[in-house]
């Protein structure tokens, strides 16, 4: 990885660990974490807004604080390149 934040990562964690996410998302997400910066951003970006409201409402505070920071690092980085 060429990109230093561990936001986008910390993200992918968060949804690979919820009961929540259905098995094509996690499929796109343990796939995504395993290559590029990149992919993982382009991963996110098309992911967390497919997510139901309903199961982001289910996470900690804290997490959705990381998934929507973590959203918006992906929508910036993936603007920028």
């Amino acid at each position: 990885m060429t990109e230093t934040s561990t936001i986008v990562p910390n993200a992918i964690e968060i949804l690979l660990k919820s009961k929540e996410t259905p098995d094509p998302a996690r499929e796109i997400l343990e796939e995504a974490k395993a290559k590029t910066y990149d992919d993982q951003c382009r991963a996110l970006d098309f992911l967390l807004p497919r997510y139901p409201r309903e199961s982001i409402e289910t996470f900690s505070e804290e997490d959705r604080r990381v998934l929507a920071a973590g959203g918006a690092a992906a929508k910036h980085h993936l603007r920028k390149a």
